[in-house]
């Protein structure tokens, strides 16, 4: 592997006949480093200004799940919710709906970019900028709080403890319904993935799609009966 600097981009040969890649700064730190660790807990050590210091919680995996009506039938099915009990949801749930819609479904060759990570969902050029926050007040074996949601480890980075559910109705802006809801996902585009390809203006238009994309999806893709608090805004 071959390493320089190109003006304000460090640039990666990953080997001979391929095409260079400029990576995040500070991949030449982490490199320098290689002969001081070779455990995450020494990694921690040398690197720490690197790592996020979110507490975490690992999500359950389970197996893709099959189809269990026909497309058709499950898009006349669809429903929006705007009741929900008062029963937690089962962090069971919540994890296979989270992997379902943003957690990558394979992965594709993106030649001068890299591994791309293909979604459920259609996404512009494959740049996956768009990430999912939940506000969860009422979902069972997690404390009420923030999250983003790591869809490359499948857990939970817990951003603020405490929330209510006056608090996430406040954050919809009061709609009806979000006040009794489990836990509701906000989609939050890093604009920083999607100008590594597309450099102009127009790229907002391609994020706004995305972002639709995924708000549908969510319902088709994975189905569940309403009383268990989850529905689709």
């Amino acid at each position: 592997m071959t390493c320089y600097w190109l003006q304000d981009d460090f640039v990666v040969h990953a080997y001979p006949g391929r095409e260079p890649v400029a990576l995040h700064p500070s991949a030449a730190e982490i490199l320098g480093t290689f002969g001081d660790w070779n455990t995450p807990e020494q990694a921690a050590a040398v690197l720490p200004h690197l790592l996020p210091d979110a507490d975490r919680i690992l999500l359950p995996r389970a197996p893709a799940p099959s189809p269990r009506v026909p497309l058709e039938q499950a898009l006349y099915a669809r429903r929006t919710h705007r009741s929900f009990t008062e029963r937690p949801v089962a962090l069971g749930d919540l994890a296979a709906l989270l992997h379902t819609v943003f957690g990558p479904a394979g992965f594709l060759d993106g030649l001068e970019y890299g591994a791309l990570v293909r979604r459920t969902s259609p996404a512009g050029g494959a740049r996956q900028e768009l990430d999912a926050y939940l506000v969860a007040p009422n979902v069972a074996g997690i404390p009420p709080g923030v999250f983003h949601y790591n869809s490359r480890e499948h857990s939970l980075e817990l951003l603020g403890e405490g929330v209510t559910h006056g608090e996430t109705a406040r954050l919809c802006a009061h709609q009806e319904g979000t006040d009794q809801a489990a836990f509701v996902v906000f989609v939050v585009a890093d604009w920083g993935r999607l100008r590594v390809k597309y450099r102009h203006p127009r790229a907002y238009r391609v994020s706004l799609l995305n972002a639709g994309q995924d708000d549908t999806a969510g319902p088709d893709a994975f189905r569940r009966p309403a009383e268990q608090a989850c529905g689709d805004r």
